[in-house]
């Protein structure tokens, strides 16, 4: 073929197009290359940078009112539980139904009560991600008690 100018133009039906094999051989990089990153990414994800432990943050608690009469609703303390969940919210349980105990470790007074002897122990449990059980002793006391106890004691 002549073009305009008088110069000879060749034409070849493949020229600037790449061969098929060499085209999916490509691809087959491509994707092997992509799937190694995949698997790396994985592995990354999956890995757990520490391991989580569940349970109370304290071995027991122990929380100070300044009265006798504790009225309904009152918080009184809050406990700080890991259950090695996604929103690390716990399901707690009290021993003594006149308390309760939030998801957020909250402890407030369901009932009023009388700390006639000027406290009162009782026992919650809380269930991690996986279902366990966990318990801790929770002392609830009058410091007002406490300090006339003291004061009787002294003399």
């Amino acid at each position: 073929m002549r073009r305009r100018d008088g110069l000879d133009f060749h034409f070849h039906p493949n020229a600037g197009v790449k061969q098929h094999s060499e085209i999916s051989g490509t691809m087959k990089v491509t994707h092997l290359a992509l799937l190694i990153l995949l698997v790396k990414v994985s592995l990354v994800v999956s890995e757990e940078p520490e391991q989580c432990k569940p349970g109370f943050s304290e071995q027991r608690y122990a929380f100070t009112v300044t009265r006798k009469v504790l009225e309904r609703r009152r918080v009184i303390g809050k406990v700080s539980f890991t259950s090695c969940s996604a929103n690390n919210r716990a399901l707690y349980s009290s021993d003594d139904t006149r308390f309760q105990v939030f998801p957020d470790g909250k402890v407030t007074v369901k009932r009023q009560l009388t700390l006639h002897d000027g406290s009162v122990s009782f026992v919650l449990n809380a269930w991690d991600a996986k279902g366990t059980r966990h318990s801790v002793p929770i002392l609830v006391w009058n410091e007002r008690e406490q300090q006339v106890a003291d004061s009787f004691g002294r003399s």
